[in-house]
């Protein structure tokens, strides 16, 4: 068995799990984010249609990741970016879509983003934190 039980991860000794916040830029990534409750080092925050986000919460974060909808508002990932950015932290755009990625939403997402994802599989977010450690 590997550390933490995570076959990818890099098995040193100052290697300790990541914390990660994962942002809903919207109602769609809401749905996306209800599935990922077994990540104990991750921060979840769901979409706030009128309040926007909690800056705060980056406070205990090593990365972030900002997770869309085409069908989702995404205003504030060039905001929210900015803010973790200001932070150092890394801002990972994901866009989870059944289809060719729309370009304007693209361009929304990679406004706040330093990486940009597009996955067909609502389930990748939480593959990808698995391999990450968080």
């Amino acid at each position: 068995m590997t550390l933490f039980g995570m076959p990818h991860r890099v098995q040193a000794p100052n290697s300790k799990p990541r914390s990660a916040l994962v942002v809903a830029l919207g109602a769609g990534a809401d749905a996306i984010l209800v599935n990922l409750t077994d990540h104990p080092h991750t921060t979840l925050i769901a979409h706030k249609p009128n309040n926007g986000v909690e800056f705060g919460a980056m406070t205990h974060a090593d990365l972030v990741f900002l997770v869309a909808t085409e069908t989702d508002n995404l205003a504030a990932a060039k905001a929210l970016g900015d803010q973790a950015h200001a932070r150092g932290l890394l801002v990972t755009g994901i866009l989870v879509t059944n289809k060719t990625a729309n370009e304007a939403a693209l361009k929304a997402l990679r406004a706040g983003a330093d990486m940009l994802i597009v996955a067909t599989d609502p389930d990748y977010l939480s593959a990808m934190l698995d391999a990450l450690g968080c």
